[in-house]
């Protein structure tokens, strides 16, 4: 049987431009040839397939930039997907909505699970020696997390997120809202490319009991999607947090797993704004000087609020 051509970015020929393949069709999605926008040392995998049906005004898509590979972070866009197994993709459109919010509390953000800098175990001197980095990234480790420059707009949940400089929102799909990457690189442990940073929205609200119930049951599904099968984690951190006026539960480990970089993961369940559920944001970094600093996931939570 066949597999699909897996989504991605491809050259529109004669314009400079590529568009989005979702996996099944053409999005409106596009962008200028020779970005780089790929999922944290996550892997992140994808079935090889015949090319997709040109679209009409479009010809057949090239092959997709760099090697394939598959990383320590294993970009579960299952959401972080393949995310929520990890990262799977968010929309650009997402920073142009068109399309009526859900109504919401105004935003009240207070995040009870970043460990402070001075207690905060020290990150691994260098990067893991059997991967073949391809980011330019500084290998300074001294650097602060950036400050969010832009914000998408997550429109199933009525929410604007923060998108940290030098990150790149992906096309949403049907497992996430919200999708945000960095630092892609191709590593020896996948055949997929890999990622040093990645943060998701789960499209689909979860139940549980409580909270906390939800976010410890997605944490071990995430954490072992995003990093592979783990050699061991420390809990670092667990509390309460409210993210635009709705109080969940946050959770953060260090891992480490039995191929690749150690990380850390943070897994949040907030109650969805329509009553369903528990919604689901899922982040992970690499704990490597060439990673984003783990307290830019914390950035990107605090930083979300209700749509205007």
């Amino acid at each position: 049987m066949s597999n699909p051509t897996p989504p991605g970015w491809y050259p529109v020929p004669g314009t400079g431009q590529e568009r989005w393949w979702d996996g099944t069709a053409w999005t409106d999605s596009h962008r200028q040839a020779g970005l780089v926008n790929d999922a944290v040392t996550q892997t992140w995998q994808v079935a090889p397939g015949p090319p997709p049906p040109a679209p009409p005004s479009f010809g057949p898509p090239g092959p997709p930039p760099g090697r394939p590979g598959r990383g320590p972070l294993i970009a579960v866009v299952s959401v972080v997907v393949v995310l929520l197994a990890g990262a799977v993709g968010t929309v650009l459109w997402a920073l142009q909505p068109d399309g009526p919010k859900k109504a919401g509390p105004a935003p009240t953000i207070t995040v009870g699970v970043s460990t402070p800098a001075a207690s905060r175990p020290p990150r691994s001197p260098s990067p893991t020696p059997d991967a073949t980095e391809t980011d330019d990234t500084s290998a300074d480790d001294t650097r602060t997390s950036p400050a969010p420059a832009l914000q998408l707009a997550d429109k199933a949940h009525g929410w604007g997120v923060p998108l940290p400089d030098g990150w790149t929102a992906e096309p949403a799909n049907e497992r996430a809202t919200v999708v945000e990457i960095s630092g892609q690189y191709a590593c020896e442990q996948s055949e997929s490319l890999c990622l040093r940073g990645q943060f998701a929205i789960a499209a689909d609200s979860v139940d549980a009991a409580d909270a906390q119930a939800a976010a410890e049951q997605a944490m071990t599904d995430f954490a072992a999607a995003a990093f592979g099968t783990l050699r061991s984690h420390r809990e670092e951190s667990a509390g309460t947090l409210t993210v635009a006026g709705h109080e969940g539960w946050a959770i953060r480990w260090h891992v480490e797993p039995e191929q690749g970089a150690a990380g850390y993961a943070v897994v949040a369940a907030v109650p969805d704004p329509d009553g369903s559920g528990y919604v689901i944001l899922r982040g992970g970094v690499d704990d490597d000087p060439k990673a984003p600093d783990p307290a830019v996931l914390d950035d990107i939570i605090q930083g979300i609020t209700t749509a205007s």
